[in-house]
């Protein structure tokens, strides 16, 4: 699980000619499982892979900001390879192979002004414009192999990815904004879910699932 976040909270009140609050998290997991049996009578190959990613990733200001040049409010979740592979290979009088992948992901990202924050509304200074903007890009990959032969050669290969992703960008119902320039709330999302099966089984009586 990967928990990400900043923040201004309630007490808080910012002056700078400019601010950026980014909350981003950036990753690739691969796991990656072979395994391989030969045997004169039986052969019996076996390959298990799976991965599971949870991530959350926030940034936020819930409090006061005076002046600035620009706001920028930006969370950023980009995993773009989370990988789950497997191969199983078997060779024999009697070969059996089988292979799974699973490779899954799951998070959200968020960002926002909310509670009772008051960007610009104070007397002694202006924001200049202020950006909300939250983004996801992610791609879950699974695949599954399975190679078999001999006199009777069965092989079985399961391949399964998922990738669900909730992405929110907003400004509260009590927030106060006063800008000279523009304000803008935008959410980006990317995401992909492959899953791949390669089955191979070579033998006098031959079965082959997927």
């Amino acid at each position: 699980g990967d928990d990400i976040g900043t923040g201004a909270d309630s007490n808080q009140a910012l002056e700078s000619a400019g601010g950026t609050g980014l909350g981003s998290g950036i990753l690739t997991i691969r796991c990656i499982s072979v395994t391989g049996a030969v045997g004169g009578y039986a052969g019996v190959g076996v390959a298990i892979g799976a991965v599971t990613l949870v991530s959350n990733v926030k940034a936020y200001v819930e409090g006061d900001i005076v002046k600035a040049d620009s706001v920028s409010i930006k969370a950023e979740t980009n995993y773009p390879g989370v990988v789950a592979a497997t191969l199983a290979i078997s060779g024999a009088l009697v070969g059996v192979s089988g292979s799974i992948g699973s490779s899954a992901f799951s998070g959200s990202t968020f960002a926002g002004v909310v509670g009772d924050a008051e960007i610009g509304m104070s007397n002694e200074g202006t924001i200049g414009g202020i950006t909300v903007q939250a983004v996801s890009v992610s791609n879950a990959t699974a695949l599954a192999s399975a190679f078999s032969g001999g006199g009777v050669a069965v092989n079985g290969a399961i391949a399964l990815a998922v990738d669900l992703c909730e992405v929110e960008s907003f400004i509260g119902q009590n927030v106060k904004i006063k800008t000279t320039g523009t304000t803008s709330v935008l959410s980006t999302v990317n995401a992909d879910a492959d899953a791949f099966i390669v089955g191979v089984a070579v033998g006098a009586v031959s079965v082959g699932l997927s």
